[in-house]
This record gives structure tokens, C-alpha cells and sequence, in this order.
């Protein structure tokens, strides 16, 4: 997928997830099901449209510097 000549990230890939310590299987399971739920992970694998607007033109006496 291309935009303006731009190639796209089409996906992410985990190479795998580690825990430390003495877990069981069904702890692992779990912990990556959480994992999965994460806040950040649902957006990533969310359809979310990006929208950008170009602002007015402005003088530049108009402009504020944040420092």
C-alpha cells in the first residue's frame, strides 16, 4: 500500500514475549492474553482513520514558540 509515494506500515510483528520467573503454562497463557488486551495493542490493531488538516496560512508575527 503506497500514499504520495510513501510505503505504509501494514502490520507489527512480536517476535515473541518473555516473562521471568517460575510461571506455569496457564500464568503464560494469561499473561499474554493481558498482553493482548493492552490499551496501546488495541490501537495498534484497530482500523483507526488518521485525518490531518492543513491549518491557515499564518504571519509570522502570528506565531507563539512554546520553550
Amino acid at each position: 500500500m503506497r500514499a504520495m509515494g510513501l510505503k505504509l506500515v501494514d502490520g507489527i510483528e512480536m517476535e515473541e514475549l518473555s516473562f521471568f520467573g517460575e510461571l506455569s503454562e496457564s500464568q503464560r497463557q494469561r499473561l499474554t492474553e493481558i498482553a493482548n488486551k493492552c490499551p496501546v495493542h488495541r490501537t495498534l490493531e484497530s482500523p483507526i482513520p488518521i485525518r490531518s488538516r492543513l491549518a491557515p496560512a499564518r504571519q509570522r508575527s502570528e506565531l507563539v514558540l512554546v520553550k
